[in-house]
């Protein structure tokens, strides 16, 4: 098995887990897709797990090259997105989990997903914006934060404190998945949403 995490401790502690399996008889790590490559080409590994985001390129890209290495992919990544599922399914990986999935969900696919029944995230953030998932409120902020304000503005504007409005943005920002008020907004805007937000 291949481990590729450009986070080294995140690599360290999932390889020394998924390495007390019995089924599993060695576990090796690369911290790039450069690496990943070369470990690839070296030896034969039967489960590739592929981080989406590198530091030098897309774990994405690897999906043919772990095939064509004769091993399964398993993409993990921080912030899934519809999309690159669709497109990791659509390249052979037999998973899309979320880095947030439990244990137990990623041993599964390690052990026994195929790309004929594949393993995908539960939810996806353009689905909490879509399906209505977000507070009224939460709504309201993510409109006023598309609009380019902050929280001082958007406070005034809906007679609230900041700190309650600061908690709204920290909530929705959870709930979509996201790191930033420019990430909120890269996504309304991508997933088509924000027009109807209004």
């Amino acid at each position: 098995m291949l481990v590729v995490d450009d986070h080294r401790v995140f690599a360290d502690l999932l390889a020394y887990a998924l390495g007390h399996f019995s089924d599993i008889a060695e576990v090796r790590i690369a911290t790039s897709a450069t690496d990943a490559r070369l470990e690839l080409a070296d030896r034969p590994v039967d489960v590739a797990v592929l981080d989406v985001r590198l530091g030098d390129g897309s774990g994405l890209d690897l999906i043919p090259v772990a095939m064509s290495a004769e091993a399964r992919a398993v993409t993990l990544t921080g912030y899934p997105r519809r999309a690159e599922c669709d497109r990791a399914l659509g390249l052979g990986a037999c998973a899309y989990l979320a880095k947030d999935a439990s244990f137990t969900t990623l041993t599964t696919a390690v052990l026994s997903a195929s790309n004929r029944a594949p393993m995908v995230v539960d939810t996806f953030p353009e689905d909490t914006l879509a399906g209505g998932n977000l507070t009224p409120r939460e709504r309201d902020i993510l409109l006023h934060i598309i609009d380019g304000q902050d929280a001082t503005t958007i406070a005034n504007e809906l007679s609230l404190s900041v700190l309650t409005v600061r908690s709204h943005i920290k909530s929705l920002l959870s709930k979509l998945g996201v790191r930033s008020q420019l990430e909120a907004v890269a996504l309304a805007s991508h997933s088509g949403i924000s027009a109807q937000l209004n």
